[in-house]
Formats: C-alpha cells, sequence, structure tokens
C-alpha cells in the first residue's frame, strides 16, 4: 500500500494570494514551498523575489484527513485535483525545483529592442506586422504599435510569446 503521508500537493490561488496563503498554512504548523526567483528589476516599493509559477504553490502532504479544512483556505481556489482525487506531486520533484532555481537565472538580454517590426503569431491580429514599442511589466506583456491605413499608430498589450521577429 502506497504511503499516504509522501509528496505534496499542488495548491492553486488566487492571483497575487501565494504568499498569504503560505502564511496561513504555516502559522497551522504544516511544511509550505512557494519556489521563488529574484525580480529582474529591482524597486524599493515592491518585494525582491516573486512567484517562479504564479499563483501555485506545494504543501507537504499533511495526510488527507487534513484537505477538507485545507479546501477553504482564504485566498485558495483550490488543490489540484484529477477528477475528484487530489494529486500528489513526488518528493524527488519538488526537490528538483528548489534545486534548479537556486541556480536560475533570469534572462537579461531583450529579445526585441523598441522600433523593432514583429508578426504576430496567435490571437486576433495573427498574420500582421507591427512594430515593437516596449516590455509593459518584468513579466511577458509588451506594448506594440499596431499600423492602421499607413499612417496612425495604435497601441496594443499582448503577451510577449505571442511575436515572431519579422
Amino acid at each position: 500500500m502506497p504511503d499516504e503521508t509522501r509528496g505534496w500537493f499542488a495548491l492553486y490561488t488566487h492571483p497575487h494570494r501565494e504568499y498569504a496563503v503560505k502564511g496561513y498554512l504555516e502559522n497551522e504548523g504544516l511544511t509550505v514551498f512557494l519556489p521563488e526567483v529574484k525580480n529582474r528589476i529591482q524597486r524599493a516599493d515592491r518585494p525582491s523575489r516573486r512567484p517562479f509559477f504564479p499563483n501555485y504553490l506545494f504543501l507537504k502532504n499533511p495526510g488527507l484527513e487534513r484537505l477538507p479544512d485545507i479546501r477553504w483556505m482564504p485566498g485558495l481556489r483550490q488543490v489540484v485535483a484529477f477528477g475528484s482525487r487530489a494529486a500528489l506531486v513526488p518528493d524527488e520533484i519538488v526537490q528538483r525545483i528548489a534545486e534548479r532555481l537556486q541556480t536560475y537565472q533570469e534572462p537579461t538580454e531583450e529579445r526585441y529592442r523598441p522600433g523593432d517590426r514583429v508578426r504576430v503569431m496567435h490571437g486576433p491580429l495573427e498574420g500582421l506586422e507591427v512594430v515593437f514599442d516596449r516590455r509593459l511589466s518584468s513579466g511577458e506583456r509588451v506594448r506594440v504599435m499596431l499600423e492602421l491605413l499607413s499612417r496612425i499608430q495604435v497601441p496594443v498589450e499582448m503577451d510577449m510569446r505571442d511575436l515572431l521577429p519579422f
């Protein structure tokens, strides 16, 4: 019979609630792992670290009898599950994530420079040529300029992963 106290539960939180959920769980005496990385841009008014997997954290398996109380924790959307059964992440996987994040470095080179022409590969503007304007955050959101009638430029926000060099 498998050991019911091994492994980790993956928890899915409301946006920007990872640290609150982590605090609640730790106050209950539970072991929590929130994978974090350094922010690319350091600012005095913001934390120096951020979650690597936004909206997700791991809870060391406290036993199935504790899950009903955990499911109703403020800030938590759900325990990741397959059907009605909570999914267990093996200890080795969580350990590997922790080890890899110790040496993880965010790419510092920008993929595009302002003025670069790029092609939209997904979404409602798929196939159109746009002009890269700037990155909007440390994440993947960017602003591009859509040219209309060969004169008017309209700013559009999108995910950088939807762009390719022209």
